[in-house]
């Protein structure tokens, strides 16, 4: 089965789960580890700033399902993304940015 949200959808699930962020390191305020949201999968991502306007964002989790995150289209910075393990899949389309990510069968 496949989930598509809006990436305003995604940013709330996050928000449920607020209880689970937390410093990754607690002399570092800059460096936060938080769960996946359980409606979508399992596992953790981790956000650690860099300087101020880069950021480094590492996640290791497992999807339940395809997701796919629908972006309407904006000025944004750049960007990198890689998948180390799995299958993973990003789109750019003119008038909306669609990022999908499958879960390994």
């Amino acid at each position: 089965m496949t989930i598509t949200i809006s990436v305003n959808a995604y940013w709330e699930l996050l928000l449920e789960i607020k209880d689970t962020i937390r410093l990754y390191d607690p002399s570092d305020s800059l460096d936060i580890l938080w769960q996946y949201p359980p409606r979508l999968g399992k596992g953790q991502s981790r956000f650690i700033e860099l300087r101020e306007g880069l950021g480094l964002c590492i996640s290791k989790y497992q999807l339940s399902d395809t997701v796919i995150t629908k972006v309407k289209e904006r000025e944004h910075y750049l960007e990198y993304g890689f998948v180390l393990l799995g299958v993973g899949e990003t789109r750019h389309m003119c008038k909306e940015s669609s990022m999908t990510f499958s879960a390994e069968k």
